[in-house]
């Protein structure tokens, strides 16, 4: 890999299923995520995702470029910038931004598809 390369992204959609799903495995029923009333009372304008769903996409395509380098020598560092909502179409992004003879450093997150809008950014370091 070399400086500017970009990881083969990946797509996916927010459904209030998906978020109703992830509660049900995680056991995180917090209100913001499943109770749409309660949710625009506290202000957010409807349930948003849970952060850790955008969080497994950028999981699965660090891995699906890296492997087991990943899983590990593999570390990596995010921001929730903004809630991901039912009805949005998103893509992760990854891109190298630094080769060393160790490590590889990329630039990494996810945005929402119609406006490019960043909901999560952070970095990721891979062992070599």
């Amino acid at each position: 890999m070399k400086v500017g390369d970009r990881l083969k992204e990946i797509r996916f959609s927010i459904t209030q299923q998906k978020i109703n799903e992830f509660a049900h495995l995680s056991g995180d029923y917090n209100p913001i995520h499943v109770d749409e009333e309660f949710a625009i009372r506290a202000g957010l304008g409807g349930t948003i995702a849970h952060g850790a769903i955008g969080m497994a996409y950028i999981m699965k395509m660090l891995y699906e470029e890296f492997g087991s380098s990943f899983s590990k020598k593999g570390r990596l560092v995010i921001k929730f910038i903004s809630p991901m909502r039912p009805g949005y179409e998103c893509r992760t992004f990854g891109e190298v931004k630094d080769v060393s003879s160790s490590s590889i450093y990329l630039s990494i997150g996810v945005e929402r598809v119609e406006d490019n809008a960043k909901l999560i950014v952070g970095e990721a370091w891979v062992g070599i």
